[in-house]
């Protein structure tokens, strides 16, 4: 499912997967394995941006998107026709990656922005990402390339793709699109976690958001 499990708050949390485990389970009986695979969500959330409700955070809201989830996910299973599970093939592959470096010009800023903060004692979100710009070049300084690994599970007609970053959805819809397969389930942050991977277009000036910052 793809959707950021952000929603319980700043406390570590099974967040809404804990609500959708047990829905499944109250169906199908506590016995019932659940493996909950994370979609390709970098830039999804529960929230929606154009609401006037109020903060879509906490029990409430974690509870309505698991249930829903979990619901829906035994609807399917009482409902699908068994299908094929041969063959079950796997294969991995390391992936050598170059970090994208942020330019000499926006260091030179982040590094007065930092510095003024650490004088006044104000620390801004300005202040954060020019924080995290001087610590990704401090990285790149020091560790240009890095390797990461990728995955793929077969079972029947059925493939499960995973890498370590957290893509965004447009990415992973479009890998689906491009699979041979009947069904394609993309899987994000697994064995590891590089950070955001937006679509080049997400990096315009009108476009993208913090997770391109």
């Amino acid at each position: 499912y793809a959707c950021h499990c952000t929603i319980h708050g700043s406390t570590v949390s099974a967040d809404y997967v804990y609500d959708m485990e047990r829905t499944i389970q109250g169906a199908m009986g506590s016995a019932a394995p659940v493996v909950f695979l994370q979609g390709a969500s970098g830039d999804v959330t529960q929230v929606d941006n154009l609401a006037i409700t109020g903060p879509q955070f906490g029990e409430r809201w974690r509870r309505f998107v698991g249930t829903r989830v979990g619901a829906e996910a035994v609807k399917v299973m009482v409902t699908a026709e068994r299908g094929r599970h041969t063959p079950v093939t796997a294969c991995a592959a390391d992936v050598r990656l170059s970090r994208r470096r942020p330019s000499q010009e926006s260091i030179a800023t982040s590094r007065e922005i930092v510095d003024e903060a650490l004088r006044s004692g104000r620390f801004t979100t300005e202040w954060t990402f020019a924080k995290e710009r001087v610590l990704v070049d401090y990285i790149c300084e020091r560790e240009p390339e890095f390797t990461t690994q990728a995955q793929a599970i077969q079972v029947g007609e059925t493939l499960i793709l995973s890498n370590s970053a957290e893509l965004f959805c447009e990415l992973g819809l479009d890998i689906k699109r491009r699979s041979p397969f009947p069904r394609t389930y993309v899987v994000e942050l697994a064995n590891g976690c590089i950070g955001d991977v937006a679509p080049e277009h997400a990096f315009e000036p009108h476009e993208g958001g913090y997770e391109t910052v």
